[in-house]
């Protein structure tokens, strides 16, 4: 791949990625050292390569760093007093919560910034609407949460905890919606990330 200039890239090798969301189009390449994205400003055709059963998400490069992040990033569930939650650190008042909701499983999942793109705030709010109607279509209740990096400067994303959910509705959730992980809650346990199927199977880079 050689960068003529800002509007002029000249690409020799099949891609790593490319992004299915339509709302943020870019192709993913690696020259076997570096990864480079590049970001698609008009539509184009990609129907020959998505039917590559060989082309994994970008989620499968999800590097060691990038996994820390997720562990600790903060989520909250919008209760009248707000329940915050991080990944491995029990929480009795979660447990309760569950319990007084009847749901033996849960999961915080958000449909924003698919694939850690950075979206605009309108079209975020279509993602998350997106993601009511795929929660109510699986005929599960949800409560409106958050999540948040560890940084106090970055935005919290909208997201919902949804309830009684299984392994595979939580999965395909995460799929559908092109997303690296999901907060996973149990009552007898400190809730977990649940990773993209994809990211589980590459590893970290």
């Amino acid at each position: 791949m050689r960068v003529i200039n800002q509007q002029t890239v000249i690409i020799d090798q099949p891609p790593a990625y490319i992004s299915d969301s339509k709302d943020c189009m870019y192709v993913q390449y690696n020259d076997g050292k570096r990864n480079f994205r590049v970001v698609l400003l008009v539509p184009f055709q990609t129907t020959s390569m998505k039917s590559s059963p060989n082309l994994p998400i970008e989620g499968a490069t999800l590097s060691a760093r990038q996994r820390a992040a997720y562990r600790v990033m903060f989520y909250s569930i919008n209760l009248p007093r707000r329940l915050k939650l991080q990944a491995g650190i029990r929480n009795s008042e979660l447990a309760q919560l569950l319990k007084t909701h009847g749901a033996a499983t849960a999961a915080i999942v958000s449909a924003c910034n698919p694939a850690g793109c950075l979206l605009p705030a309108s079209k975020n709010k279509a993602r998350h609407a997106a993601l009511a109607t795929a929660i109510k279509q699986l005929k599960l209740k949800a409560l409106p949460a958050e999540r948040k990096a560890e940084s106090s400067a970055d935005t919290a994303e909208d997201a919902y905890l949804v309830l009684d959910i299984s392994g595979a509705q939580a999965e395909s959730l995460l799929t559908e919606f092109d997303q690296h992980a999901l907060l996973w809650c149990n009552q007898s346990g400190p809730p977990e990330l649940m990773l993209h199927p994809l990211v589980r199977q590459k590893g970290p880079r």
